[in-house]
Order: C-alpha cells, then structure tokens, then sequence
C-alpha cells in the first residue's frame, strides 16, 4: 500500500480576515476550520503521517482545536 504524508501550513495570521482569531481556528459547522481540514486527511487510507505547520505563538490554539481529535499528539 503507498504511503503519504500530509503537510498542512497553517501558520497565517489571518490579519487581511480581520478577525479576531487567525481563520484556521475560526469555527466553522462546531469545530475549526483547521479540524475540518485534518478530518479529510485522517480518513484518508492512503494518509500514514500528517504534519501541521503552525505559528508557535498559536500552540494553545492548535490544542484546543485538535482536543477532540482522539490520539493526537500534539506534536
């Protein structure tokens, strides 16, 4: 079976959105817009390893929107 690694760079601000929070953490139908780009890639069977580039200033943010993501790591 071919592997695949994802790398999702989710290191914006967002300032040109002018919203409060950077859009990848915006929620969107209950959960972040970055959630909902990493559920695509979790149930993908050929996805083996999944990388997200952040901004280290968003680390709280990054928890908070994988928190009901079961098994992550965080890292």
């Amino acid at each position: 079976m071919i592997k695949t690694a994802v790398i999702i760079v989710a290191a914006g601000q967002g300032v040109r959105l002018g919203a409060e929070l950077p859009k990848q953490y915006l929620i969107l139908d209950r959960k972040s817009i970055l959630s909902h780009s990493l559920d695509v890639f979790l149930s993908h069977k050929v996805v083996s390893d999944i990388i997200c580039v952040i901004n280290p200033e968003h680390e709280a943010l990054l928890q908070k929107s994988l928190a009901h993501h079961k098994g992550h790591n965080g890292q």
